[in-house]
């Protein structure tokens, strides 16, 4: 199912642009700062239930996201968006709110011959870095010449118990800065997004592609499957997805048999990591 980009409005608001002759709808921030301009506005019935049941098989109003659906006005609004200029946050993380323009221009300054990508809204532990190198390892295995990482805090909504994006942004920047993650050939961007919390839907993916796999080392290879690019690198780089789709608690450490196998004391370096996962 597509998701389309919508805002949602209130019975006020959609009657007011109804019956506006402008055609266009002003976009505002929270201090009523313009942030750009919505051109030939077109509303829709917010189908709250629909929603919901088709991206998570659930309706749960305990479910973080699916109570933000419902929170919602009763119609969306959808149109040709025209920016003025680049949405800052003013809170000191700006410099790594990268446009797509941006990235790019740091993906080819890298000498990028294919770039991958890993999204998460937790900090960088161990285990993360350790499948970070090791899709790097793999895509030079595969003939690339300077696989670049796109390291992608997610820095929409998030849950209220989360840990707070200008923590994250500061932890990942010291795995940067130790060197767990090599500078030299990682771009740490934010992706805007908000969180998308599993759901049912989620989870019976998950369950058909991991469950039958036993051996750690295995559900590695299936991280990595969404990784791999086409065979023969190319001039402009290729953008493709890490994206972690397992529950951690699938990788059991070997030594202490705790789980999920990184957050135990034994995960402090790559070395033992390894051991974990074959």
């Amino acid at each position: 199912m597509a998701v389309p980009i919508v805002l949602p409005i209130t019975e006020f608001t959609k009657s007011a642009i109804e019956t506006s002759p402008s055609g266009a709808v002003a976009l505002i921030d929270k201090d009523g700062h313009a942030l750009g301009v919505l051109k030939n506005p077109e509303v829709y019935p917010n189908r709250k239930e629909e929603i919901v049941s088709r991206c998570f098989g659930a309706i749960d109003p305990g479910h973080p996201y699916i109570a933000h659906v419902y929170s919602g006005g009763n119609y969306l609004l959808g149109g040709e968006v025209e920016v003025f200029e680049p949405i800052r946050y003013r809170d000191g993380l700006d410099k790594w709110r990268l446009t797509p323009k941006e990235l790019y221009t740091n993906f080819k300054a890298k000498g990028a011959d294919v770039v991958f990508a890993f999204q998460t809204r937790n900090p960088t532990h161990a285990g993360h870095a350790y499948l970070m190198r090791t899709g790097r390892e793999r895509l030079v295995a595969a003939g690339y010449q300077n696989p670049v990482l796109w390291l992608s805090p997610l820095g929409g909504w998030t849950k209220s118990d989360d840990v707070p994006l200008d923590v994250r942004v500061t932890q990942h920047q010291a795995v940067l800065d130790e060197r767990m993650l090599d500078p030299d050939w990682t771009v740490m961007g934010i992706w805007p997004a908000p969180m998308i919390t599993p759901a049912p839907r989620r989870f019976s993916f998950t369950q058909q592609v991991v469950a039958p796999l036993e051996r750690p080392s295995l559900l590695l290879d299936a991280m990595l499957l969404v990784l791999r690019a086409p065979q023969k690198p190319h001039g402009t780089p290729t953008m493709t997805c890490m994206t972690p789709i397992m529950p951690a608690l699938l990788f059991k450490c070997r030594l202490c048999l705790k789980m999920p196998a990184w957050l135990c004391f034994h995960s402090t370096n790559s070395t033992t990591i390894k051991q974990i996962t074959k």
